[in-house]
């Protein structure tokens, strides 16, 4: 419902701006920098400006209004007095206008779950580590999607997973390792541009693996969380992020301090090279702030392939992580259902 409206909106105002023309932009960046903390910016400086024709306040007036619509729409369904008087302000100085400004534009694709992949996941790979060596690793996911997932029907710069694990199984030992789970984790990556200055965000909460000053090979309860910005590098192309993140961790086994904390930037770079092949590189950079003190660094690439089409059902799936202490790849197949 208010999601697609959004969406169709967004896709309006934006064919909105492309027919601005000359100072047409500035003027409308200038008349929502005017608007208040109670929604009210003064149109009425619009309409008395002589430096514009009817015609061109008229293409500002309705890309602002479509503005209005967009960063205001849940304040409008619900009826908050400060916004519907906005509204139908500004519908009256535009009706002062006679001018006429026809809209074509090519609506968003549907973004509907059930049009998307399947939500559940399952993978396995070969993985090689060079101070470790070889293992199997399987891995599960509940729900939801992340963000090299096909996008077809879902938000492209979101990731919302629930209920994930990875095993390995070391063939030097034979030893089944839990390597990571996670009990939810939600990303959401805004775009900034001139017109939305939303904070970019993630979290996440499970147990994994720890390996460094504080233990060897055990497993810590986690929850780790940051904000920042996003940004599409180029007109919708790709999306590069930037955190500050924090991460609580627990064990008992934890050689000093059983509760530690740590925090750090994260850098992050997500890019559909072509419509069937995904790419993720992110950096990360953590300093435990608790006795042991210590700094990790790491160093994450990402590649998914899977066929084009309605339905995706497998993909490819390979990874390189270049770590504190070690260096690892894996290549496997990963199975929507």
């Amino acid at each position: 419902g208010l999601d697609l409206g959004l969406s169709v909106q967004l896709a309006q105002f934006r064919a909105r701006r492309a027919r601005l023309v000359g100072q047409e932009e500035s003027h409308l960046l200038r008349t929502i920098v005017r608007e208040g903390d109670d929604g009210a910016a003064d149109d009425k400086i619009l309409l008395a400006d002589t430096d514009l024709t009817d015609e061109a306040k008229a293409r500002v007036l309705d890309a602002y209004i479509d503005y209005v619509d967009l960063n205001h729409a849940r304040e409008l369904v619900e009826k908050e007095p400060v916004i519907v008087k906005r509204k139908q302000s500004l519908l009256v100085t535009r009706s002062k206008l006679p001018v006429s400004t026809a809209l074509s534009f090519d609506p968003p694709p549907t973004v509907s779950p059930h049009l998307a992949h399947d939500s559940m996941r399952a993978n396995v790979s070969r993985l090689s580590n060079d101070t470790k060596g070889d293992a199997t690793v399987v891995g599960f996911r509940f729900a939801f999607h992340d963000l090299i997932d096909p996008t077809d029907g879902l938000p492209s710069n979101a990731d919302i997973e629930m209920g994930t694990f990875t095993f390995r199984v070391w063939d030097r030992t034979n030893r089944v390792q839990l390597e990571d789970f996670a009990v939810f984790g939600v990303g959401n990556y805004q775009p900034l541009d001139p017109y939305s200055m939303k904070t970019s965000w993630r979290v996440r909460a499970g147990v994994n693996r720890v390996d460094d000053l504080r233990c060897e090979d055990c497993d810590a309860v986690f929850f780790k969380g940051g904000s920042g910005v996003s940004v599409n590098l180029w007109n919708k192309g790709p999306l590069g992020y930037f955190l500050v993140e924090g991460a609580v961790e627990s064990s008992p086994r934890f050689e000093t301090e059983r509760l530690t904390t740590s925090v750090g930037p994260t850098l992050g770079l997500r890019a559909q090279v072509k419509p069937w092949i995904s790419v993720l590189l992110e950096g990360r950079y953590l300093r435990n702030i608790n006795l042991p003190v210590f700094e990790d660094r790491q160093l994450d690439a990402h590649l998914r392939l899977y066929p084009k089409s309605q339905q995706v059902a497998w993909a490819f799936d390979a990874s390189a992580a270049f770590k504190r202490a070690s260096r690892e790849v894996s290549v496997g197949l990963v199975h929507y259902f």
